[in-house]
């Protein structure tokens, strides 16, 4: 006789077994399109300097909010936007390290202040920092876009998903939708 195992605790495992796959995925892309700082000549501007055609973009751990143990969703969402950012070759994506030594500390930067000035000590032009929440199998994703500059307003961007797998696969519209925001259409 086969025993089911308990639906949260399966759909738990699921989310777990698919952010890891999503890690693996992520890692080895952000090693291959990560721009060797060394490498850069000598007449060639810094990071971040302004004078890149592509914008460059910090993306910080998300938020969790749940009564579920499902805090490595944070991270997890983070690197499949970097990794969907990256593949989109619209935008420069900073190395997470940088979002460490910019953003020290577990809870993060939170107003527009904060964050513009953690995306001037890195090197960025805008800041993605985002929430999900999760209340009886449904999900909110929020998503907000910071510039560095003072001039320009912060962005903001809200999906909804109605199960797990959806909220997955809603990855590659946040990361369109940062495209769209910080590289223009």
């Amino acid at each position: 006789m086969r025993v089911n195992p308990h639906p949260l605790r399966a759909r738990s495992l699921s989310l777990g077994v698919v952010a890891c796959l999503g890690l693996a995925w992520a890692v080895p892309a952000a090693a291959v399109g990560a721009p060797d700082p060394a490498a850069r000549s000598a007449g060639e501007p810094e990071p971040g300097a302004g004078v890149s055609a592509q914008p460059s973009v910090l993306v910080l751990a998300f938020r969790v909010h749940s009564a579920k143990p499902i805090d490595y969703l944070g991270e997890s969402l983070a690197n499949l936007v970097r990794s969907r950012l990256e593949a989109s070759g619209r935008v420069r994506v900073l190395d997470p390290g940088a979002a460490a030594a910019a953003a020290p500390g577990s809870g993060g930067p939170t107003g527009d202040a904060a964050l513009r000035r953690v995306a001037a000590r890195a090197g960025a032009a805008w800041v993605v920092t985002g929430s999900v929440t999760e209340l009886a199998g449904r999900y909110s994703l929020d998503v907000r876009m910071t510039p560095e500059a003072p001039g320009l307003e912060a962005q903001t961007l809200v999906l909804t998903a109605d199960a797990d797998d959806v909220l997955l696969s809603r990855v590659n519209e946040v990361a369109d939708g940062v495209v769209e925001r910080v590289a223009g259409s």
